[in-house]
């Protein structure tokens, strides 16, 4: 009964988008992000006179940190109304009770992340479809962008870990990615959700930017592991083994990492809940 209160929350969530001004600036963030790189890769192979492999620009934008910053600008406005504790909400918490209705916030998030990345990566496939393949080879565009810098000085494309094309197929790459980006996507929701629970939205926003940004800013230190941005971008791993070497984590490590991430910040969401007065949250206590 619970995860059918649960979904009925977040459904009641997900058709809160329709006509949703702020929700569709969202995903027109996420698209113009998502295309920003593969026009200049198309610009690129349409000099070479060679197709690409179709999931290539998205593979390209999950490994540049430019674009994962401005995904993640995105979502921060798809997620600004966390703890979404709108007029309707006192009704729903009644109705359902509160574990049931946090779960369907929670499992609004996961959603949400997943639509988010989706509309990224769709909106890549079909830009590059028409001078696409869909065989699971590197294309020779792609093959001469990362192993050979073909690409650095006229397009000032590349990439520093060339054992992508080593160790994944398009296939593989693609699909490791995308849940690699809805995984850093739904842990910063998640963050946001269990800090503005408490009432303080300004200090959500500021906490779940800085640590965005000292993922960003230290990118490649040791230390960076902490932090989740490291574990969101595919070129930033290491594939010596499952937790990878001292130059970056495994793709194992990382999904280990996120789960970890998921597990505690639920908890955390949970046991704040419990404390607060949702009645106040909502303007509707007398």
């Amino acid at each position: 009964m619970k995860i059918r209160s649960a979904w009925a929350v977040c459904k009641w969530q997900l058709l809160g988008w329709t006509g949703n001004p702020r929700v569709i600036l969202a995903l027109l963030i996420a698209i113009v992000a998502a295309l920003m790189e593969p026009i200049r890769f198309l610009d690129f192979a349409h000099r070479m006179d060679e197709p690409i492999q179709v999931l290539e620009p998205f593979i390209y934008d999950a490994c540049a940190n430019f674009i994962m910053t401005l995904l993640f600008l995105g979502s921060l406005l798809l997620f600004a109304d966390a703890p979404f504790t709108e007029q309707s909400a006192l009704y729903s918490i009644t109705r359902s009770g509160k574990a049931a209705w946090i779960l369907g916030k929670i499992i609004y998030l996961l959603i949400a992340a997943l639509i988010y990345v989706a509309v990224a990566a769709v909106s890549t496939v079909l830009y590059a479809i028409k001078d696409a393949f869909a065989g699971n080879i590197w294309s020779t565009p792609f093959y001469d962008m990362v192993v050979k810098n073909a690409a650095v000085n006229d397009y000032r494309m590349g990439m520093d870990n060339k054992a992508i094309l080593v160790n994944f197929s398009p296939y593989a790459a693609f699909a490791v990615s995308f849940m690699l980006s809805v995984c850093y996507l739904f842990v910063n929701g998640l963050l946001l959700f269990a800090i503005n629970i408490g009432g303080n939205r300004i200090l959500g926003f500021a906490v779940v930017s800085a640590v965005h940004c000292f993922g960003y800013l230290f990118s490649g230190y040791s230390f960076s592991r902490i932090l989740p941005f490291t574990h969101a971008l595919l070129s930033n791993h290491s594939f010596v083994g499952a937790f990878g070497n001292a130059s970056g984590p495994g793709v194992i490590e990382s999904f280990i990492y996120f789960l970890l991430m998921i597990v505690f910040l639920c908890t955390v969401i949970y046991q704040r809940s419990q404390n607060i007065d949702f009645r106040i949250s909502v303007g509707t206590k007398q």
